[in-house]
């Protein structure tokens, strides 16, 4: 567990200076022939548990962080028992190959490149070993999808890890990395409802069936990428790069601070931080009667539904979000890590 704590935070050192860069603003479009890398770091759902080993250590120092990190890894063994129902659920969902699919049609648009050369890489590893090629581009954007529930089953999340980076070889052979933009894109699900009884939550997620789970992570799939291609545009670059407040967004019994990008009876964008740091998180709520709604939907016409499944414009439509779901409070939020 000593161990793991230390490279944990070794890891977060060497990565803080990587993006301790200051941003340069990005080319319209970024490149003529962009190289993107698309790491599918995956091959199941993940699941995502509270980070205790660092909360416990920035109180209570070394000790704390001691004891935090096997209550955490407690809290992992039992998540990883725990989500095993889900994960044979979704046994035959091709979650890389969909996003992978949305990517890169969202590569083709605006503020990205005309021509862009994508490469996937079927595992962190591969990406990893890659940077020994010789042929290793020098300024490359790199795209991790991932998609995870909490240890609690009480959310569910999509999510982009986008950086844009330049890569030097240095005398010694080794690669230095220099994050030119950092940019998360979040799309979280939260259970409103959230039932008492032991076991019910999992038995509800379970009854919405592979097509109603599905469907949840394919719309999420849409945001996060809808999110991405935006952020690239040149709409979302200027948004961007104005001073964000500190705005009150009420949406489905939360409050959440930022600035709205789109807001919708279904959903809420938001978007934080600062101009070296920022993110875009979307928010979601689900309940008892959603989660049926979406296990059993309405039959449709074949044209219809077809119709549904085109992607929601890049730029985000800015409405008011319903009174009837405002509260004067933020709901905590899941964070930590997830498995494979």
């Amino acid at each position: 567990m000593f161990v793991r704590l230390v490279a944990t935070v070794a890891a977060l050192c060497l990565s803080f200076n990587a993006a301790a860069a200051k941003p340069v603003p990005l080319p319209m479009p970024i490149a003529q022939d962009l190289p993107v890398e698309l790491v599918m770091s995956q091959e199941e759902i993940a699941v995502d548990v509270p980070n205790t080993a660092s909360a416990m250590g920035a109180q209570f120092g070394l000790i704390g962080a001691l004891i935090g990190s096997a209550v955490q890894n407690s809290q992992a063994k039992t998540a990883e028992k725990r989500i095993a129902d889900m994960r044979n659920l979704l046994l035959d969902y091709r979650f890389n190959e969909r996003m992978e699919q949305a990517v890169r049609a969202k590569l083709a648009g605006e503020g990205f490149s005309p021509n862009p050369q994508v490469v996937v890489m079927p595992t962190e590893w591969d990406a990893v070993s890659a940077k020994d090629s010789a042929q290793l581009p020098q300024d490359v954007l790199v795209i991790t999808p991932r998609y995870s529930m909490s240890n609690t089953l009480n959310g569910l999340t999509v999510s982009l890890n986008v950086r844009y980076v330049h890569r030097e070889r240095k005398s010694n052979g080794k690669v230095k990395e220099i994050w030119r933009l950092h940019r998360p894109y979040t799309f979280q699900y939260s259970v409103t409802d959230y039932p008492s009884e032991d076991g019910a939550i999992d038995r509800r997620w379970l009854a919405m069936g592979p097509a109603g789970v599905s469907a949840l992570i394919d719309n999420g799939i849409a945001q996060v990428t809808d999110m991405l291609a935006y952020d690239f545009s040149a709409a979302g670059r200027a948004e961007s790069a104005t001073k964000i407040k500190n705005e009150k967004i009420p949406f489905a019994g939360n409050i959440y601070r930022g600035r709205s990008l789109r807001a919708t009876p279904e959903h809420v964008w938001v978007r934080t931080g600062n101009a070296r740091f920022q993110n875009i998180n979307g928010y979601a709520s689900l309940n008892a009667g959603k989660m049926t709604a979406v296990a059993a939907p309405i039959a449709t016409p074949a044209a219809a539904t077809a119709e549904t499944q085109v992607a929601a414009p890049a730029a985000p439509v800015q409405q008011a979000a319903p009174a009837a779901e405002a509260a004067p409070a933020p709901a905590a939020a899941d964070a930590g890590a997830g498995g494979r």
